[in-house]
């Protein structure tokens, strides 16, 4: 894959430091699956305001920062229109007038317009993500061990729980509801699953597709978009049969479907120093880094690099902009 000099400008950020079995040194996220003695996270703390690269956004988005603890709604020249702080969020829906915010137990709901708080949802477990279909919510957990799905009637800020999502599930981290499917990222199970239902019933798997580390998932024209965390790329799946079509963004973007087999081939080659080839190009500069989300606009992709630290935006599968210094931001949405 060709380098793309226009996102070889951006990225960097905030200086940060990986914390590796308590011992703190200045890198950026190099989090390998395979190595299996990755403890800690990420420690990183950028100062002012966003800082856009490369031309105009098309859109004004809201973005949230998992360990900067921070919700921001951005316009289109990059500039910051609110900010407010946020416990660990993770999950991120704008519906109507609102803007939903996962943080520990709660799903805060804020005024899109000036990030004020409006009231809250309170749930059992810690919230990882959510969909909201009419008055229908369906919530992905985490809990000790495996997560859970579930389904609730919302009335306000008031939720009341209706149905459960039967499975064994992994840390999931993403939902999509739609009419007449449920669609669940499962993390850590590496699985994208479909339930089949209407309403508040969807009970019967209809389907299951190989995902590495899938985080989020979102409907646009037609496909279903997951973010693979750790083959740092934007995937696409038919949302009828979740065969695989061809990924419209990452280190391992390509014009045609290919299996996650031969990806999981091709991220496990090594340059000479024994990185892997992906994480070295990421380093370089012009691929992603751990996405955790994706949103479709009219004519634009907007990527969370989270461990590159920034917004990228992608127009016909090419990156021409890029928004940092966040703090690994973990979620993006569009400001309808």
């Amino acid at each position: 894959m060709a380098a793309v000099p226009t996102v070889r400008t951006v990225v960097d950020g905030p200086r940060c430091a990986l914390e590796r079995d308590g011992v703190i040194s200045p890198s950026r996220g190099r989090f390998k699956p395979r190595d299996g003695g990755t403890t800690g996270g990420l420690h990183c703390t950028p100062k002012g305001a966003p800082v856009l690269t490369g031309p105009r956004l098309e859109d004004s988005l809201i973005i949230v920062s998992g360990l900067g603890g921070v919700v921001q709604r951005v316009a289109p020249d990059g500039a910051e229109v609110w900010r407010t702080s946020a416990v660990q969020p993770r999950g991120l829906l704008v519906s109507g007038r609102y803007a939903l915010v996962g943080t520990g137990r709660r799903i805060l709901w804020l005024n899109k317009q000036n990030g004020f708080l409006v009231g809250e949802s309170v749930f059992d477990w810690p919230v990882n993500a959510f969909s909201l279909r009419g008055n229908i919510l369906a919530v992905a957990f985490r809990q000790q061990g495996p997560g859970a799905v579930r389904l609730y009637e919302q009335q306000g800020t008031e939720a009341r729980e209706v149905a459960r999502v039967p499975g064994n599930f992994g840390f999931p981290r993403g939902v999509y509801l739609t009419s007449d499917s449920l669609y669940v990222a499962d993390t850590f199970s590496h699985k994208v699953l479909r339930y089949a239902g209407r309403d508040v019933s969807f009970s019967k798997l209809v389907g299951t597709a190989d995902s590495f580390y899938p985080n989020c998932v979102h409907m646009a024209g037609g496909k279903l978009l997951v973010a693979e965390e750790h083959i740092n790329q934007i995937v696409a799946f038919d949302p009828q049969t979740l065969s695989r079509l061809p990924a419209p963004a990452g280190c391992w973007s390509h014009g045609s479907a290919i299996s996650l087999q031969a990806l999981l081939a091709r991220v496990n080659e090594h340059t000479a120093d024994g990185e892997s080839v992906c994480l070295a190009r990421s380093l370089l500069g012009y691929e992603l880094l751990a996405p955790n989300d994706a949103v479709q606009a009219k004519t634009a992709l907007y990527v969370a690099d989270t461990d590159n630290h920034r917004i990228v935006m992608y127009k016909e599968g090419v990156p021409v902009a890029a928004l940092s210094n966040f703090n690994e931001p973990v979620n993006v949405e569009l400001v309808a």
